[in-house]
């Protein structure tokens, strides 16, 4: 299958989960027909071209992105490294926002993460509110974390 074909099969699935048609499955599987014809699981490139091109909304992207997460073999390690990318680089408002929308934290370093999404809300303030909410939630995850280690 080429990947023009796997984009046309995945189009044709519905994405908004409260649709009564939903199906998670044929989604997983159509989001399996890209990774196929990419020969890659990360699929950033054409769901950015997507909503670019508004074929899909910037919501449905982020969807894609979480379903895509957890239907490969690898857990997204590929598609996050690109998202990571984009929040690096931090200069498109579109990526910055898919990236932002999908699920998981960005970046395995807090460190970075904190000085990347401090860049992000100030250049988009926009998207303050969520850079330094992830940012607090990643801290808080730490903290848990130490702590449970703390009273073995």
């Amino acid at each position: 299958m080429s990947v023009d074909d796997a984009i046309s099969a995945l189009l044709k699935i519905p994405r908004d989960p409260e649709r009564a048609d939903y199906d998670l499955v044929d989604l997983s599987d159509a989001i399996q027909g890209l990774f196929d014809a990419l020969g890659s699981e990360d699929i950033s490139s054409p769901v950015e071209a997507l909503v670019r091109a508004e074929k899909l909304s910037i919501a449905e992207g982020a969807l894609l992105f979480d379903v895509a997460t957890w239907s490969g073999s690898e857990n997204g390690s590929s598609l996050s490294e690109a998202l990571d990318a984009w929040m690096r680089e931090g200069t498109d408002a579109l990526r910055v926002s898919l990236a932002l929308k999908a699920i998981g934290f960005r970046f395995r370093d807090e460190d970075e993460m904190r000085a990347v999404f401090t860049r992000i809300g100030e250049r988009f303030p926009e998207h303050a509110p969520r850079c330094a909410e992830l940012v607090r939630r990643r801290q808080l995850q730490r903290e848990a974390r130490d702590l449970a280690r703390s009273s073995r």
